[in-house]
C-alpha cells in the first residue's frame, strides 16, 4: 500500500472579509463595486445575448476596460447610486424569505430554477 497523505496546513488570508457576501455587497463603495465588476469581464467572452444590455451599462462607465466614477454624476444621481448595494441585498432577502424563489430537493434548500435569470434588456 502507499504512503499516508498528510494535508498541507491551510494559510488563512487576514486580509480577507469574515463578513457574509450579502453583508460585504451592503457596504461596500459603488465605485468599488462597478470597478470589480468592469475586472471581472475583462478576458470573458460575452454571450451574444447579453451585448444589448452590457451596451447600456457602458453608457455609466461599467464594461469591459472602462472606468466608473460616481464623482462624474451630480448630487442626487450619486445619491440614488450609492443606495444600490444596500437595496440589491434588501430585495434579495426579501425574495428569499418570501419562500417564492427557494425550494427543497432531497432535503436541501435550494434556490429556484430561475433564481438570477434577469433577462437580456
Amino acid at each position: 500500500m502507499g504512503k499516508t497523505y498528510t494535508y498541507p496546513d491551510g494559510v488563512l488570508d487576514s486580509t480577507l472579509s469574515k463578513k457574509s457576501p450579502n453583508e460585504q455587497l451592503k457596504e461596500s463603495d459603488i465605485n468599488d463595486y462597478f470597478n470589480y465588476i468592469n475586472q471581472l469581464m475583462v478576458n470573458k467572452q460575452l454571450a451574444a445575448t447579453v451585448c444589448a444590455a452590457i451596451a447600456k451599462f457602458a453608457t455609466i462607465g461599467v464594461g469591459l476596460r472602462l472606468k466608473f466614477d460616481i464623482s462624474s454624476y451630480d448630487r442626487a444621481t450619486q445619491g440614488a447610486l450609492m443606495v444600490i448595494p444596500k437595496e440589491v441585498v434588501a430585495l434579495i432577502n426579501e425574495v428569499m424569505s418570501s419562500g417564492k424563489m427557494i425550494m427543497t430537493v432531497n432535503n436541501w434548500t435550494v434556490a429556484y430554477k430561475g433564481f438570477g435569470n434577469y433577462g437580456t434588456e
